[in-house]
């Protein structure tokens, strides 16, 4: 377990058991905003947790222990938590609902509105923490007054769970960069759980469909051939209002995949990871036509050709 090492700016990925007494009650309040409560003894409480700077996921294991929001609980409340019993029983009750669960179960939960989770006999279960600026800049909903239990029958919801056991599965084998993709994919479908069994899909905000579309251009910088019509196909939205949403962020559509692949190309230049990567390779990596293309375009951006850029980045200190 531990820290994962990363390059400056990667978003941190840690994973550590969380030892028994006062570990678990600081975890409990700092991470997820709740406290515990219990009259009797009980066997030690657990948790492992997976942060990959939005999501977090956590394999819990405990028994005897009533759980509630903290009184004053601060910005560790704007979350959502997506419960899954693996096994054990669980009653929650918030704003007049009332039920218990059994292993099998998704549990959606709002602790920004009191609640209580009742646990009297050996429990797992996997807590998923979704920031709720996470959810909303997604489309999907952010607040819940009540409880739900998402169908745990639907395929959705199990290809929903199977990601998050191999992220905790492969967590410290995969690379991390594949660990925050897939945990921003969790993201993305978690309105499959936060609409109940009875739920139905919602139309997405403007800003979840900027913010879909910005991520489908940037993982295909690459591609030379990315263009107005492929986005469009690709994203089952009309060139028409595609540049609508550019327009209302002060751009076009096309003007916003050359910024990103210039950007692109400048973080290649001056990363030290890529600091033998040929220009030419750069180039290509980044969607141009031909490197003279690359060459243009980037000094139109910074006034200096890659390779001068290249050769600022690297000179030592106090060399002008």
């Amino acid at each position: 377990m531990g820290e994962i090492l990363r390059p400056s700016g990667e978003k941190q990925i840690v994973g550590r058991a969380i030892l028994p007494g006062a570990d678990w009650h600081a975890v409990l309040g700092n991470v997820y905003g709740l406290e515990s409560q219990s009259d009797r003894s009980h066997t030690e409480p657990y948790i492992n947790i997976l942060d990959t700077g939005e999501l977090t996921i956590a394999d819990v294991r405990m028994a005897d222990l009533r759980l509630v929001p903290q009184e004053q609980p601060g910005r560790k409340a704007d979350q959502i938590l997506i419960k899954h019993i693996v096994h054990g029983t669980v009653v929650f009750e918030q704003n007049g609902k009332q039920g218990c669960v059994r292993a099998g179960a998704l549990v959606v939960v709002d602790p920004s509105w009191p609640f209580t989770e009742q646990v009297d006999e050996q429990v797992r279960m996997v807590v998923m923490g979704c920031p709720k600026s996470a959810l909303r800049q997604r489309g999907n909903p952010s607040s819940l007054k009540q409880w739900v239990e998402a169908d745990s029958d639907s395929p959705d919801v199990q290809l929903f769970l199977g990601i998050s056991s191999l992220l905790m599965q492969y967590r410290g084998a995969a690379r991390d960069t594949t660990i925050v993709r897939l945990a921003s994919q969790l993201l993305d479908m978690a309105d499959i759980t936060l609409l109940g069994k009875e739920g139905r899909y919602g139309l997405k905000t403007r800003e979840a469909a900027l913010f879909r579309i910005e991520r489908y251009i940037n993982e295909r910088l690459a591609d030379s051939t990315l263009d107005a019509a492929k986005i469009a196909n690709d994203v089952n939205l009309s060139i028409g209002y595609l540049n609508h949403l550019f327009r209302e962020q002060g751009t076009s559509l096309m003007r916003y995949v050359w910024q990103q692949r210039i950007k692109h190309a400048y973080d290649l230049l001056t990363k030290p990871a890529c600091r033998t990567m040929p220009i030419d390779e750069i180039a290509w990596n980044c969607g141009f036509s031909s490197p003279a293309h690359f060459s243009r375009k980037f000094k139109q951006s910074y006034g200096l050709n890659p390779r001068a850029m290249r050769t600022l980045a690297y000179r030592p200190h106090g060399d002008y």
